[in-house]
């Protein structure tokens, strides 16, 4: 599944991991129901990007010429100080990774620890 949020952004969507090609049917759903010139997702999924990037048609060099192509991923990062605070009263680091999980927060390469 997945749902649009305006006329070209999809701001969330579906699929069953354990169906082979449940990501690339999703994908091509997405693309099919849109021919806007540029659609945005609200969300970065590397299974996706990589899904677009490996089956993108390249543009031909006359394409080239006459249109720019972009495949864009951009990330803003909100950071962990939007979730911690004195108000937490957390003491490990056991206690922090549960808050964070409650909270659904997805870690980002520079949160590790």
């Amino acid at each position: 599944y997945f749902v649009w949020k305006g006329a070209d952004e999809v701001c969330e969507m579906g699929w069953d991991p354990g169906q082979p090609d449940s990501l690339a049917a999703v994908a091509r759903a997405i693309f099919a129901e849109k021919s806007a010139p540029e659609l945005k997702f609200s969300f970065f999924l590397p299974e996706l990007f990589d899904y677009i990037a490996g089956h993108s048609k390249p543009p031909t060099l006359d394409e080239m010429r006459r249109q720019k192509y972009y495949i864009r991923k951009e990330a803003l990062y909100c950071g962990l100080f939007k979730l911690i605070s004195d108000k937490l009263e957390m003491r490990t680091t056991d206690g922090l990774l549960d808050r964070l999980r409650s909270s659904n927060y997805i870690f980002w390469d520079m949160d590790h620890f």
